[in-house]
């Protein structure tokens, strides 16, 4: 995957609101799979810290995530990460 390749933290973050994004907007679609896909990018992106550095962005991916996945009756998923 390219996200090897990002150096800085700050085109690391850009990359994980450019997920987000794609994923709300695959969200309003009602094409879940696809956005559980974005989303989990993001959220695979996140660095140790994330809850620390990044609170309003961790709470945006992992609850439209878990809206995503419950969406698509994967409800497992929903308590694991929720």
């Amino acid at each position: 995957q390219g996200t090897k390749h990002l150096e800085k933290d700050n085109e690391r973050l850009d990359l994980q609101k450019l997920n987000l994004r794609a994923g709300e907007k695959a969200m309003s679609l009602a094409a879940f799979s696809i956005a559980t896909s974005y989303l989990k990018v993001g959220i695979d992106m996140l660095p140790n810290n994330h809850w620390e550095k990044h609170y309003d962005l961790c709470i945006k991916l992992f609850s439209l995530y878990a809206e995503a996945k419950y969406s698509m009756c994967h409800f497992e998923e929903v308590g694991r990460v929720a």
